[in-house]
């Protein structure tokens, strides 16, 4: 059987059992998750967590032992950080309908009306496992899960893993830092006005080589860590999904001979990937060796079109993003591509702008599970990068700006100007649209910030913004003026 033909009959067979997996969620509290019984995920420094979103919490996830110490990709097993005492405790408070700290943020989307990754999950995973009784679903988790919320890996094999591979990166963007990016270390240093900065508690040292900025003890760098890919080959054939970000995930080697491993072991048929990528860069090898997997989801970092990019995610050119999101449309090749965006007080007012660009664009291979190719996020941390710090004069004027520009995209006749679109009808799109503004117009009011702490946010964001001016020859009060306008005032605190 051809590789075409495993994907195609592997696909009939999810489809056909998806109703009946997601039957099985019937009476899940909000508050489950599928995730802490089938899924794995590791920060950029190593540390194994319970999931990306419960990094905004405090303590940030990080799974430890008994000792305290974090479980680490260098020496832990699967199975010992599934049954740490913090996913143990979190998976009994999700089977009794109860909010983990962990999960403060997808609490926060939820109520308000956001599709939260719990939920998002539930469907997701639901469309990568095969059958019924491999699927995480709520009952099984009801059924099989211990009284002390422990489990047996057998029951709940590792079926999802969300990998952040260190920090090399090409770019440094502003709502980032020397955690997620290499090339902030120079900028952190300057900023900071001392060689070193924190992650989880560890003091990471910086120093100069020649022009070079580098750290001491690389806790970053971990991808050829043989212990690790041991446990990734020892759990192979259970693996369905693949989410792998960075830094920038293009630039990893050790994962794309992982996924050439999956080839040779004949599962790769089986395996969806999903990135999260700034796209400006992408190897010769991996377009051959994404052809032979289920799916490869690319979810582009963009947060603006044109120079908006560019500014935020310096120092990308949006040439080389456009070139390369253009390939992802045309080649022959299991792709589908959404745009990843970042909502901060730097985007919040050209938001509305990008969407419309977006559907103008009316890409190809759009994902279906995205609204008109966006799964847009608010940016939690750093506070001063948050939208609820904006002043409620600046938030009217946002309202009624979305208010006119869903509107304006209501009336328009979408099919007359640009025929057929792809993905969903232009009905569903104008209207999933016009949900996503209505979500951000509430989450501008979400947070309630003491006038001390606004203060305090509001003066760091002119320091914060003033600062990467200097070094990095840029001017931001050309490239976001409304921004600048609405925070003059914040000089004067």
């Amino acid at each position: 059987m051809s590789l075409q033909e495993k994907n195609v009959s592997y696909k009939d067979m999810l489809k056909n059992s998806f109703d009946e997996k997601m039957k099985s969620n019937k009476g899940a509290p909000a508050s489950w998750c599928p995730l802490p019984w089938s899924h794995i995920s590791i920060r950029n420094n190593g540390f194994y967590r319970v999931c990306c979103h419960s990094n905004v919490s405090e303590g940030e996830g990080i799974l430890k032992d008994e000792k305290k110490k974090a479980f680490h990709v260098s020496s832990a097993h699967w199975s010992e950080l599934m049954n740490s005492s913090k996913m143990k405790k979190i998976r009994k408070n999700m089977l009794q309908g109860k909010w983990s700290k962990e999960c403060i943020r997808c609490q926060r989307e939820y109520e308000l009306g956001m599709k939260s990754r719990n939920i998002y999950e539930r469907k997701n995973l639901a469309t990568n496992i095969e059958s019924l009784e491999d699927y995480p679903s709520y009952l099984k988790a009801k059924n099989k899960t211990k009284k002390d919320g422990s489990l047996s890996i057998s029951d709940f094999p590792a079926s999802f893993l969300d990998i952040r591979f260190g920090n090399l990166c090409n770019l440094k963007c502003i709502m980032c830092g020397p955690t997620e990016s290499n090339k902030w270390y120079e900028d952190i240093s300057f900023l900071d006005k001392q060689n070193y900065f924190y992650d989880s508690g560890i003091k990471n040292q910086l120093y100069k080589k020649g022009k070079v900025w580098k750290i001491k003890k690389d806790i970053y760098n971990w991808s050829e860590n043989s212990h690790f890919w041991s446990q990734m080959e020892k759990h192979i054939k259970t693996i369905r999904r693949l989410y792998i970000v960075g830094g920038e995930p293009f630039l990893i080697k050790a994962h794309f001979d992982f996924l050439q491993k999956c080839i040779e072991e004949s599962v790769s048929y089986k395996i969806e990937l999903e990135y999260n990528s700034n796209v400006t860069q992408i190897p010769k090898r991996a377009w051959e060796i994404w052809k032979h997997f289920k799916l490869v989801k690319v979810l582009a970092s963009v947060d603006g079109f044109g120079k908006i990019n560019d500014f935020i995610r310096y120092p990308s050119k949006w040439s080389s993003i456009k070139k390369n999101l253009n390939r992802f449309n045309s080649i022959e090749a299991p792709f589908s591509v959404t745009f990843a965006s970042s909502i901060s007080v730097l985007n919040i007012w050209h938001f509305p702008f990008f969407l419309q660009k977006l559907m103008e664009w009316n890409f190809k291979r759009s994902d279906q599970n995205y609204t008109a190719l966006v799964t847009s996020h608010p940016v939690h941390k750093p506070i001063y990068l948050n939208i609820n710090i904006l002043e409620d004069e600046f938030k009217e004027k946002l309202t009624k700006r979305f208010d006119i520009f869903n509107k304006k995209i209501s009336e328009f006749n979408w099919s007359e100007k640009y025929g057929k679109s792809y993905g969903y009808v232009w009905k569903i799109k104008v209207k999933r649209v016009n949900q996503v503004l209505s979500h951000y117009k509430r989450y501008l009011y979400k947070i309630s910030f003491s006038k001390e702490e606004l203060k305090i946010q509001r003066k760091y964001f002119i320091l914060y913004m003033d600062s990467l001016d200097k070094i990095r020859n840029t001017n931001w009060s050309e490239v976001l003026p409304e921004l600048y306008v609405s925070t003059l005032s914040w000089r004067k605190l």
